[in-house]
């Protein structure tokens, strides 16, 4: 049971003792008397329940992270991505805003489907943990927009994982946004754009050159890079600590300012345990 469910239940439940007064039983579920005192309290926020699940139903993402959106198998594949030139590590900005995760300071959103997909913050580390396969991905976005950045994110997925992937969600704003993502076990990456459900491949899928995901233990972990200046991304992967490859330039201006942070996609399998996309941290910024 979802959410929104139990949310309008316990309202109803409660409008319903604070109307009849309590004492009644309905389907092996009794509702205690109360003081009618406690029923003028009871109503109004039974009908605030109610209210707040119809508004988790319509809009699932209002108090969470951005809702999944389906990426169609079949695509069309744009040209607009370019060959890079002769990969050369970017200048690292002196004043980059990095979050590690040890703090709730930055504020990053949070979601909790049970025995679907958590998106939550813990033990120095932000995790996107699925425990069903299928489409669509998750994500949390940055409290503030940005035009032109810098961002970057280590990230780790499951070595036996079928799917598992890690990346960013990019000027994200409602149901418009760039995805790039990075999937270690078969070495591939893609970068995406989708706008009101609609999705095209700006780059890949294609295989990474030049890099190689480190495995550790039943781990693989990779470092990404994307620097955005107006039309131009330039998609840049390092194995964790090292040294930066190029692996394409894309051009495109559909999206100009947008929210940003770490994303997943779901994976295709899901074993007895879920599986989990673990970021490390996150760097962004401005020229």
């Amino acid at each position: 049971m979802d959410v929104p469910t139990i949310v309008v239940i316990l309202g109803a439940a409660l409008l319903v003792i604070a109307i009849s007064g309590g004492g009644i039983t309905f389907k092996e579920v009794s509702f205690p008397k109360v003081s009618n005192r406690l029923r003028f309290i009871l109503a109004p926020l039974g009908i605030l329940l109610v209210i707040l699940g119809v508004i988790l139903w319509i809009k699932p993402g209002w108090l969470t992270a951005p809702p999944a959106t389906e990426t169609p198998a079949s695509l069309s594949t744009s040209t607009s991505a370019s060959a890079p030139d002769p990969a050369v590590e970017p200048a690292k900005a002196p004043d980059a805003v990095c979050d590690e995760f040890d703090t709730y300071a930055f504020g990053w959103p949070t979601e909790n489907q049970l025995n679907d997909v958590v998106v939550e913050q813990a033990n120095g580390q932000f995790r996107i943990a699925y425990y069903k396969p299928g489409e669509g991905f998750s994500a949390s976005w940055s409290p503030g927009q940005y035009t032109d950045f810098t961002v970057e994110t280590l990230f780790s997925t499951p070595a036996d994982a079928k799917g598992a992937a890690g990346g960013l969600t990019l000027r994200t704003l409602e149901k418009r946004w760039y995805l790039f993502w990075v999937y270690p076990e078969s070495k591939t990456y893609v970068f995406i754009k989708d706008v009101n459900g609609l999705s095209e491949y700006l780059a890949g899928p294609a295989r990474l050159e030049g890099v190689e995901p480190l495995q550790d233990g039943d781990r693989f972990s990779v470092q990404v890079k994307i620097v955005a200046m107006g039309s131009r991304f330039e998609i840049w992967v390092a194995p964790p600590g090292g040294t930066y490859v190029l692996q394409a330039i894309v051009e495109d201006d559909t999206l100009a300012k947008g929210h940003l942070g770490p994303s997943a996609p779901r994976p295709t399998f899901v074993g007895q345990s879920p599986v989990e996309t673990r970021f490390e941290w996150v760097c962004i910024s401005q020229p």
